[in-house]
C-alpha cells in the first residue's frame, strides 16, 4: 500500500463530493425560484383573463356574472397536499381574485396565496407569496 498516495486521494475524493453537493443545492434552490416566476406568470395570465371578461360584460350591460367576484371574491385552487421542507407541508395553494368597486374605477386584485401547516404543532396559517392590483373601467356595477 502507498501511504504517500492516500492522502491526495482523500482530498480529491471529498473535494469530489463537496462539489457534487454544492450542484446539487444549486439545483434544488433554482428549481424552487423558477417555480415561483412561473407563478407570477400564471397569475397574470388569470388576471388578464378577468380583465377581458369585465370587458366583456360591460358591453353586453350584465352585471350578474361580475357580481360573485366583487362580493365574495373568487377562488381557484392550483395545487393540494405536498410537502414545502422538512419542517413545512401545505394543505393547498391558489388564487385569490377580488374587485373592489372605487369611484369611477375599479381595483382587480390577484393574490397567490399557499396555506401551510408547520411542524410541530401543525397550526393552519395563510401565506400570501404574491399579490397584484390593476385598475380596470367598471360601470356596468353601479
Amino acid at each position: 500500500m502507498n501511504k504517500k498516495a492516500d492522502l491526495p486521494i482523500i482530498i480529491l475524493v471529498i473535494g469530489v463530493v463537496f462539489v457534487c453537493g454544492l450542484a446539487m443545492f444549486s439545483f434544488y434552490t433554482s428549481l424552487n425560484a423558477f417555480k415561483e416566476n412561473f407563478i407570477s406568470v400564471s397569475l397574470l395570465q388569470e388576471m388578464n383573463f378577468l380583465e377581458r371578461r369585465i370587458e366583456f360584460y360591460q358591453e353586453v350591460q350584465n352585471p350578474a356574472p361580475l357580481k360573485e367576484l366583487a362580493d365574495n371574491g373568487v377562488k381557484k385552487i392550483i395545487k393540494t397536499a405536498g410537502f414545502r421542507s422538512a419542517f413545512v407541508l401545505f394543505e393547498e395553494s391558489y388564487f385569490y381574485f377580488k374587485l373592489d368597486k372605487e369611484a369611477t374605477t375599479c381595483k382587480l386584485t390577484g393574490k397567490y396565496v399557499v396555506v401551510e401547516r408547520n411542524f410541530p404543532y401543525f397550526e393552519k396559517t395563510e401565506v400570501e407569496k404574491i399579490s397584484i392590483t390593476h385598475d380596470v373601467a367598471c360601470g356596468v356595477l353601479s
